[in-house]
């Protein structure tokens, strides 16, 4: 094996010695494959760790971080203190990757599986942008690589993403696998049963094989990138795990403990140095020169053929910088809730009605899992699959792959994206929408169907914890929309968001319109609906609902006047957002003097939190899965009505 490689595995040991934890095996089984693709392959810019067209690398395989960061410190592009502060509270350096705003790792990984839906979801991203910017060829022509292990291709998200990406021929996709035939508890063999080539093959990959020699994997790689036939490229690359340590070749060495006597063990086997992080400076020039001086030699060529367009294509440039610079469309300029026309209907119809006004929008890709006739979620008239100028992807049924296609769109930058599919399947794409919000990605969710009021397709569809789940995300704001006018508050909302995901929920039955014209104060996820005009202690109760929820309380609300029981009526629309407000705004919305009733047809004890700014609490909400029965029937019997509100605000007076 080369010194080069060595002197990545030697750096890579010392550091996991030094903070004692680590995943040893593979930082040294697959540093051959990152070297390589670093060296000749891949085009990146330490003057910009963001530059738009750099090749992207995907270390799905997060565990390895160990075989990434000596590339970065050999090419100076971070420093020996932050190898000395692996995986201690040093942010270029953690111990799986994580991608920030100004370094050069390009997904944040560790979950296995996922890196696989996010190289997808980049390269979708470049063939999208590349098409619609024809005429600026060169500016974006970049390849995605996907470095994964054993364990990452046994998760099923990598199935799904395989399988779409084999069909939307994502032909500057290319997959590298560290095939080292050992997992954390056993072999490969003994969990795994399949044929990897036929596997890939079968999902219309090219598949290659070499093994773990630099000059043979490049070779492999160059066939990739130069191949004509427009699949994405599998490369199954033969590894030795934990090579040259006393546990190499078996299950132990995938985090095998590093100390004195395992680095003098590799020393001997590789002819390397193992002391006190100490390499010749040919080591380092070596990288700057294969790495650095490479990578920003393309960059400068970039610039001029970027300065070259701004005289040949001003209007094309433009539009492309906009994208660059995230600097997208107002939506609140475009979406017009007067041309409307049934506005007592179901919330979905509603995103049905702006997406239509969104019809030419082409910033943001809209991804959905089969449900499009069911959500609305859908923009213009082709698809992605089949013409590459449309930002409408058929994901298929894979949610958990849609949702990390969505971050590696994301990631990938120059674009918005958004999802559609039943809220009872969010609980398919959760682990992919948390790392939407660790890695700060303003991805957009749209669920449906969000409540026993969906009927008779029974409780497996109809959702009662997913609120809980979503609300519960940190970095997550879910917005549940009870009328067209808050509809278009929530995607105006999110579609500005550039840091955090956004989950708007939206009914499948027909709603009673709400506000009688724009509420013009929706700043605090919350808002008074009903505004009798009365001193804060003249309100003997205050209602607060979301979603399909707030015209039952508009409507006890009216019944309770009669008799005269004075109702303050609250739409929260956006729970975590309320919850971050002041105490003082809270406290002025809900009047501490009432008590308060929150009605929501899930079982979110996050409604909780609102007690202490009340006189006396109580929570309506869904205490069980529902069944197979008319929906309307469903929600009166689990007390969704307006007799049991009228009851629950009574009993609260009396006490």
């Amino acid at each position: 094996m080369n010194r080069y490689v060595n002197a990545m595995r030697s750096l890579a040991l010392q550091a996991i010695k030094n903070a004692n934890q680590g995943h040893s095996g593979m930082s040294i089984s697959a540093a051959p494959i990152l070297y390589t693709l670093y060296k000749g392959l891949m085009t990146i810019s330490k003057d910009e760790p963001k530059w738009f067209n750099r090749d992207r690398l995907v270390l799905s395989a997060g565990h390895g971080s160990m075989a990434l960061y000596p590339i970065f410190y050999f090419a100076s592009l971070i420093s020996l203190d932050d190898i000395k502060n692996f995986r201690n509270d040093n942010t270029n350096t953690p111990g799986h990757p994580e991608v920030f705003a100004n370094n050069y790792v390009d997904a944040s990984t560790g979950p296995l599986g996922q890196g696989v839906s996010n190289a997808v979801g980049m390269a979708i991203a470049e063939r999208y942008l590349a098409n619609l910017f024809p005429t600026l060829k060169g500016l974006i022509n970049h390849f995605t690589y996907c470095v994964v292990g054993d364990g990452d291709l046994q998760e099923g998200i990598c199935y799904e993403a395989m399988s779409l990406a084999g069909k939307l021929e994502l032909n500057k996709l290319i997959m590298i696998h560290d095939s080292n035939d050992y997992q954390l508890d056993s072999a490969v063999f003994d969990v795994n049963i399949e044929n990897l080539q036929q596997r890939v093959e079968s999902m219309n990959w090219n598949y290659l094989s070499c093994d773990n020699n630099p000059e043979n994997i490049h070779a492999q790689v160059a066939v990739a990138k130069s191949s004509k036939n427009n699949k994405p490229t599998f490369i199954e690359v033969k590894t030795i795990i934990g090579e040259g340590m006393s546990s190499e070749q078996s299950a132990n060495a995938h985090a095998a403990a590093v100390n004195d006597q395992e680095l003098e063990l590799f020393s001997k086997k590789f002819r390397v140095k193992v002391d006190n992080f100490d390499f010749h400076q040919e080591i380092f020039d070596h990288f700057h020169f294969n790495v650095v001086a490479r990578g920003n030699s393309a960059y400068e060529q970039w610039k001029k053929l970027w300065s070259q367009y701004e005289q040949t294509q001003p209007e094309a440039i433009a539009q492309f910088k906009a994208y660059l610079d995230q600097d997208f469309e107002n939506l609140d300029q475009i979406l017009d809730p007067n041309l409307i026309v049934d506005t007592n209907d179901a919330t979905r119809v509603y995103i049905k009605n702006y997406f239509s006004q969104l019809k030419d929008l082409k910033s943001m890709m809209v991804l959905s899992a089969d449900l499009a006739k069911s959500t609305y979620v859908k923009i213009g008239s082709s698809e992605f699959n089949v013409d590459s100028k449309s930002p409408y992807v058929k994901c298929g049924i894979r949610e958990f792959a849609m949702a990390g296609i969505m971050n590696g769109i994301l990631l990938h930058s120059g674009l918005k994206a958004c999802s559609g599919t039943f809220l009872a399947f969010a609980d398919y794409m959760k682990a992919a929408m948390r790392l939407a919000a660790i890695s700060h990605l303003p991805a957009i969710y749209f669920f449906s169907h969000d409540s026993y009021a969906i009927g008779s397709d029974g409780p497996t569809h109809q959702p009662v914890e997913q609120l809980t789940m979503l609300r519960s995300i940190p970095n997550f704001e879910v917005i549940r929309v009870t009328d067209h006018y808050e509809t278009k508050h929530a995607l105006v909302y999110a579609y500005k968001q550039t840091t955090k995901p956004v989950a708007i929920i939206t009914s499948r039955q027909k709603l009673k319109q709400i506000n009688e014209s724009e509420p013009t104060n929706f700043s605090y996820g919350a808002y008074q609906i009903i505004d009798q005009k009365l001193e804060a202690d003249q309100y003997d109760v205050c209602l607060i609902a979301s979603g399909s929820e707030v015209s039952l309380i508009k409507e006890a609300a009216h019944t309770l006047k009669k008799e005269n029981i004075n109702i303050k009526v609250i739409s929260c629309f956006n729970l975590n957002q309320l919850l971050l407000q002041d105490s003082s705004i809270i406290k002025n919305l809900l009047d501490a003097k009432c008590g308060l009733i929150s009605v929501e047809a899930s079982n979110d004890t996050l409604w909780w939190k609102l007690s202490p700014f009340a006189k006396t609490f109580k929570q309506i909400s869904a205490t069980n899965f529902g069944r197979s029965a008319d929906g309307a029937k469903l929600m009166n019997e689990f007390g969704f009505n307006v007799d049991n509100v009228i009851k629950e605000v009574k009993s609260l007076i009396s006490k």
